[in-house]
């Protein structure tokens, strides 16, 4: 069926709609029931950020436990969550350093296209003195039954503008093992990346045992290698999950010098440059948030702690409106700590800034604004006895400042929550906290955006589902889309709604801002689509 046959289709049950049902309408954000797990290894995987790209995918990049350090990993979907990527992994793990991390990952992509990632990590950070590159295995322990196979992705990255042919071979020759690189050899864009896929075939009577591998990557000067772990198992034996090599609850930072660090994605993803220091100082630099301004310049705001044991901590933020050349300041300057910060930029062109503080005796969220001329005053933006913190920001496209946060209790068997607050007149008053989790486990570092068709996706860590082993997974939820009459379900009643004010614009009678999901001021086509689209859900 053509799109104008689906058109007519459409109104046709319009027409129907508008003449059989008459309903109330509410105003109110619903959220879905569901509650979607992200990660399932038995390891700790932490503190997640969430955006959308161009392309229309979701992207949920988060930090992961492997073999007692954190990288930088992620996911994306294409179809708004339907389905999602094989895990990629984004940072590289040296092997000869137990105890380092990259960890509060905050990605978006800038307007001309390019995807930044920036996060804190403590990894020394030595640049070569010359062109170089790096070898990474994106899947680094495999389980494969006789008879199989499967792939790992090989990652080339340049330095210091190397760009030469790389072949890559393996090591040495295992009976029954075959490989095979496709692309061999693999030429990285100068400070970028390029992958090659290492297929692994084993043969039906192939040896059972663990194995080895060293990849080497070679150019007529230089050798790199990685190793991948790989298990041959008997045939028809499913492949086993990676074992646990963290069970502990999530580390936030506090390491000796942790610096902020970016690397940059021109192609969607598919190849990343190296990854370049924001700072370099004798302070704990951690917790990063990126945004993009209107006029293009992009402002990195993170915390940075004084002190062993830490004393102080406050809020400070590095611009750049060319990704080369970064302007320093600092946002906070109050005795005690400040820490977490999330910014934003509002319609009115208002930057804002929200940020754990103890200043009033417990942590309590408060928020600054910048107008291009002057930072205001900060402003208390909770206010009770629990301890509020790691604040996460957004404007939906109708205009409502949406800020989202964790909240512990005080007592000994208190456990966090995220909650949100909203205003609708720019941030002047706030609503109540509303709360948006209510397990009973643990749930942290919630982090929010909007995607094109509305929707607003929430990811957030949580041990929820493995008590009482203490694992931590990232999760998210979703608001309900559709639901023009706020009962939990988008149906026939949602549908009917947008017939009855079908080709209304605003300052006509018929109009119903509540059924112009894109806020566009024309309820049309592209609403009744978005209430199909989700139509049953909950």
């Amino acid at each position: 069926m053509n799109r104008r046959a689906i058109e007519v289709a459409v109104l046709t049950l319009i027409s129907i709609l508008m003449v059989t049902a008459t309903v109330e309408t509410a105003v109110a954000v619903t959220w879905s029931v569901n509650i979607t797990r992200m990660t399932t290894e038995l390891i700790a995987e932490e503190l997640s950020s969430i955006t959308q790209t161009d392309d229309g995918k979701i992207w949920i990049v988060w930090a992961k436990a492997v073999l007692g350090d954190r990288t930088l990993y992620y996911k994306t979907s294409s179809d708004l969550g339907t389905t999602w990527s094989e895990e990629g992994n984004l940072t590289y793990i040296p092997e000869t350093i137990i105890g380092t991390h990259d960890t509060s990952p905050s990605i978006i992509q800038a307007a001309n296209g390019t995807i930044w990632l920036v996060w804190a990590s403590n990894r020394p950070y030595s640049p070569p003195s010359g062109p170089d590159f790096t070898i990474d295995a994106l899947v680094e322990n495999l389980t494969i039954p006789q008879g199989g196979s499967q792939n790992s992705t090989i990652t080339i990255t340049s330095m210091k503008n190397f760009s030469e042919p790389v072949t890559l071979s393996l090591k040495k020759v295992i009976l029954g093992v075959n490989t095979a690189f496709d692309p061999n050899p693999a030429t990285p864009p100068p400070d970028a990346t390029v992958n090659s896929t290492l297929t692994i075939s084993i043969d039906p009577a192939a040896p059972l045992g663990n194995h080895t591998l060293t990849v080497l990557g070679k150019t007529e000067n230089k050798t790199r290698n990685v190793t991948i772990s790989l298990e041959i198992t008997e045939s028809g034996m499913a492949p086993l999950s990676e074992p646990s090599s963290s069970n502990s609850t999530p580390s936030s930072g506090g390491g000796i010098d942790w610096e902020i660090y970016y690397k940059t994605s021109n192609d969607n993803g598919a190849t990343w440059s190296r990854r370049i220091p924001l700072t370099n100082n004798t302070v704990d630099d951690l917790r990063p948030s990126i945004i993009q301004l209107t006029n293009g310049t992009l402002m990195i705001v993170y915390g940075t702690e004084q002190g062993i044991p830490v004393t102080d901590s406050d809020i400070f933020y590095n611009t750049t409106s060319d990704g080369t050349s970064w302007t320093y300041g600092n946002i906070t300057a109050n005795p005690g700590f400040d820490k977490g910060a999330s910014i934003m930029q509002a319609e009115d062109e208002r930057i804002w800034v929200a940020w754990a503080s103890d200043r009033t005796g417990d942590y309590e969220v408060f928020g600054k604004t910048y107008d291009v001329l002057l930072w205001s005053n900060a402003t208390q933006l909770t206010n009770n006895t629990d301890l509020n913190s790691r604040p996460s920001m957004l404007q939906a496209i109708d205009g409502t400042l949406m800020m989202f946060f964790q909240s512990r209790g005080t007592s000994p068997n208190a456990h966090a929550d995220i909650y949100y607050k909203s205003s609708v007149d720019n941030g002047v008053n706030w609503s109540d906290r509303v709360q948006f989790t209510t397990d009973n486990n643990e749930d942290f570092w919630p982090s929010v955006t909007q995607s094109r068709d509305t929707t607003i996706w929430v990811a957030w860590t949580s041990n929820r589902a493995d008590q009482p082993d203490g694992n931590w997974d990232i999760y998210y939820k979703t608001s309900l889309v559709g639901d023009v009459n706020g009962d939990g379900v988008v149906d026939i009643y949602d549908l009917s709604i947008c017939g009855q004010a079908y080709g209304s614009v605003v300052g006509e009678p018929e109009y119903n801002p509540d059924a112009d999901f894109n806020h566009d001021g024309l309820i049309d086509i592209r609403d009744i689509a978005i209430v199909s689209r989700n139509f049953g859900s909950t």
